[in-house]
């Protein structure tokens, strides 16, 4: 019954009506994969999955036609410059950390269209067969033959089916996640041991973009980002350590791609993983702008006066169309984030 209200009330147009207060606003939407883990073959971490392809089609198309999409490279020159002109009513198009189903699934639709987006690169994972720890993670639930476990963190914890599986999952990970750097790591690299796992060495070889990937999309319209190179979050570690993620991850693509890159998107992006110590930091590491995933649609005025905190509108997989026009008209919650 709500689906069927929510439906209607989209139908109707009234969300379109709402949208109307955004023509002097940025509508900045945060993808991460486009998949679809219903998939026999689909082995890692589900929650990071945005949209399938038939799902992310419906969504460019609604930004194709109500929003006027813009590039990363229009909103720094006009942030920096004053001379490129904001058309009413921009949207952009962000994915995170570098997942090869970006090149294989998202690309070609917004190639189609001529439509530009950004991808913020973690890049020690750029090229190589080294997953995330919430991909390791999902893959060893995945393949245990067990139904509990002593769980670093959480301690035991037990399941009855898959469904009940990948919400211990996701539980435990969100609780990692909030622990110190190397606490998360060490914990996850425990676990195939822990439930018994044997990992071959290519599980994760086709899991993320590779450098020419990168390089045939950055040609094609896709402005590639800094999004640090191993993907800590940033208040987990030292400012040291924050400096090093920021500048190392930006002279790497910025040595692959032969290009300058101005904008970084701190991983996790919540009110508590960064601050205004790493906002300055990222100012001296050459970055024009940066991007959280503190939900809203801000205003230009407010992308002017904080450009180091820009907020996103995360789309998640059981994010609906209609769920989708709503959150782009102005109504949005976070819901998942990395």
């Amino acid at each position: 019954m709500k689906q069927k209200i929510l439906k209607l009330a989209v139908k109707s147009g009234i969300f379109n009506a709402m949208q109307l207060a955004n023509k002097n606003k940025l509508t900045v939407l945060c993808y991460h994969r486009i998949d679809d883990t219903t998939h026999s073959d689909f082995q890692t971490f589900k929650p990071n999955v945005s949209a399938t392809v038939e799902g992310f089609t419906a969504q460019v198309e609604y930004l194709h036609n109500h929003f006027n999409i813009v590039s990363l490279d229009q909103v720094i020159e006009w942030l920096t410059t004053g001379k490129q002109d904001i058309p009413d009513y921009p949207a952009l198009i962000t994915f995170d950390d570098g997942y090869r189903d970006n090149y294989l699934n998202a690309f070609p639709i917004l190639r189609e269209k001529q439509i530009p987006a950004v991808i913020f690169l973690a890049t020690d994972y750029i090229g190589e067969a080294v997953p995330f720890a919430w991909d390791l993670a999902a893959y060893c639930f995945y393949h245990t033959t067990y139904d509990s476990a002593d769980l670093p963190v959480e301690g035991q914890q037990s399941w009855q089916d898959q469904k009940q599986k990948d919400l211990v999952l996701k539980n435990w990970i969100d609780q990692l996640k909030y622990r110190p750097h190397k606490e998360m790591k060490d914990a996850i690299q425990r676990l195939p041991e822990i439930l018994d796992v044997s990992i071959p060495d290519d599980a994760f070889s086709k899991l993320h973009l590779t450098w020419d990937e990168v390089r045939e999309m950055h040609k094609n319209g896709i402005y590639m980002g800094a999004h640090t190179m191993s993907h800590p979050i940033l208040t987990r570690v030292s400012l040291d350590k924050v400096e090093h993620e920021l500048r190392g991850s930006k002279e790497r693509i910025e040595a692959e791609l032969n290009t300058s890159v101005g904008s970084f998107a701190y991983p996790n992006g919540q009110f508590n993983d960064f601050n205004p110590e790493i906002e300055q930091i990222a100012r001296e590491s050459g970055f024009s702008t940066a991007f959280s995933l503190v939900s809203g649609i801000p205003s230009l005025k407010n992308v002017r006066e904080n450009p180091f905190a820009i907020q996103r509108i995360y789309i998640g997989q059981n994010d609906t169309f209609e769920r989708f026009v709503i959150k782009v008209s102005g109504i949005s919650k976070p819901k998942f984030s990395f």
